[in-house]
């Protein structure tokens, strides 16, 4: 059955990954808004599928008016409450007992909700018509008829339809929970990356400047990795503030470079209050500064600029004759991965031989 399948592939991610475990106690257990949603959804379907069956077997008992819905609305809400809360426990605080054991576990304690809740309205209605009333002749009476049967058999459809409804919604949230996950690891890989690379520039610079320019250069590093752990925790920027960003980090740049790289930046006033992922552009920089040479007779000239919803960051290529920078996997992959969790959209790269293109959407 599709929700048996469903219920191993929750209990094998919840159970026996370390994260998953982790991020199951933490994520997956129900809010008031969702059981909210659950119990509107769940009670709809069990009223629709129920309708007819009552009707097959009650036959002239039953007779489907505003009576009808009302004394139902007061035996299934109860009732679909109770399930929903008793699939949430035991698939978060008892999710390690088997689905077997869980499922007849849970089927025996939600027919036995019904039961009592089928027993109560029984005695407010046999009082409110002045009937005598008996809990022995009340089970006698349903017993010979068979309706316990129906009682079992509809506590089973809630309990599966239930059952499929959360595993399946539980199942979207563990993979949002686990993509956020793997997001904030993308965004912690920034910073290192960031670091490793500016003291990549201060060890040449030490070997190849004056003690003034290296010593300004790392108060002005120091200026710039502050601005980094300020804002750090953002998943967006202004494109004012990016653009800001790397204008700094090019001028540190050109300590090392010096006219052998060019940075133009063309953007009108009305985008500037647009966003950007955080240290987006600075990355695209990065990136064409770490593939590329920078030489007097061929300077590495890179124009940042806009067009319709994306800004375009453009560099000529020249490719270093010796490229000994270790590959880490992170620039354009990390970039890429992170735009298309945060908006869906993914970043364009083209390259021509002459240019290499970047396109990054804004926000």
């Amino acid at each position: 059955m599709h929700f048996l399948y469903r219920e191993i592939k929750f209990y094998y991610i919840c159970k026996l990954k370390p994260f998953n475990k982790i991020n199951c106690m933490k994520f997956i257990s129900l809010t008031g808004k969702k059981i909210l949603l659950y119990y509107a959804v769940i009670l709809t379907v069990s009223m629709l599928v129920f309708i007819p069956v009552d009707i097959l077997v009650y036959n002239e008992l039953v007779r489907i008016n505003a009576e009808y819905f009302i004394v139902n609305f007061a035996v299934y809400t109860p009732f679909v409450l109770s399930c929903i809360l008793i699939v949430d426990y035991f698939n978060t605080v008892h999710k390690s007992v088997h689905v077997v054991y869980r499922f007849i576990i849970e089927g025996s304690v939600l027919f036995v909700i019904l039961f009592v809740i089928l027993l109560v309205d029984s005695y407010i209605n046999y009082k409110w018509a002045g009937v005598p009333f008996t809990i022995r002749g009340w089970i006698e009476l349903r017993a010979s008829k068979g309706y316990f049967f129906i009682d079992l058999m509809e506590s089973l459809f809630v309990l599966i339809f239930t059952k499929v409804f959360y595993l399946y919604d539980r199942e979207k949230v563990f993979e949002l929970e686990r993509e956020r996950y793997k997001y904030e690891q993308l965004k912690r890989q920034i910073n290192p990356h960031f670091l490793f690379n500016a003291l990549n520039t201060l060890s040449a610079m030490c070997y190849s400047k004056k003690p003034e320019e290296t010593a300004e250069y790392v108060s002005s590093l120091a200026d710039m990795y502050r601005y980094v752990l300020s804002n750090e925790q953002k998943n967006l920027i202004s494109l004012s503030e990016e653009l800001n960003f790397t204008k700094s980090y090019t001028d540190i740049l050109k300590q090392r470079f010096g006219e052998d790289l060019q940075l133009h930046i063309n953007i009108s006033r009305q985008n500037l209050d647009r966003s950007v992922l955080f240290m987006s552009l600075q990355t695209l920089i990065e990136n064409a500064v770490k593939h590329n040479a920078a030489r007097q007779d061929c300077p590495l000239t890179i124009n940042v600029y806009e067009q319709t919803d994306v800004i375009v960051v453009e560099n000529n290529i020249n490719p270093k004759e010796q490229f000994s920078v270790k590959k880490t996997e992170l620039g354009l992959t990390n970039l890429s991965s992170r735009y298309k969790y945060y908006t869906k959209r993914d970043i364009e790269i083209r390259d021509d031989g002459k240019f290499f293109t970047v396109k990054i959407p804004m926000i």
